[in-house]
């Protein structure tokens, strides 16, 4: 028997829970998953994906590395383990550490 009821509840955009594995995780999300990981193990540096919901938009977040346009064409080649995700429209954000403290 297919359980067809639904819970309403007002105020929340809180993703839909599925029976015995926790919360449900779009497609697209998974792929945003699974871009980081690549990117990660392509850098060698960590890479974060994740939904920016002011701006709407996937954005890619690390530190050090490699530079974005670098970053960018490990996604173009990665892109077909990603068919969700349209890197062309990522944005690229590269951050520094300064390790040098006196």
């Amino acid at each position: 028997m297919q359980n067809t009821s639904t819970t309403v509840t007002t105020g929340t955009t809180s993703p839909a829970k599925s029976p015995g594995r926790g919360l449900v995780m779009s497609k697209r999300a998974r792929s945003a998953r699974r871009l980081a990981s690549l990117l990660t193990t392509k850098s060698g540096t960590y890479v974060r994906v994740y939904y920016d919901r002011q701006i709407r938009r996937y954005r890619v977040v690390w530190t050090n590395g490699p530079d974005a346009a670098q970053m960018f064409t490990f996604a173009v080649q990665a892109a077909g383990e990603v068919p969700e995700l349209d890197v062309a429209t990522l944005l690229w954000d590269r951050g520094t550490t300064n390790n040098n403290h006196k």
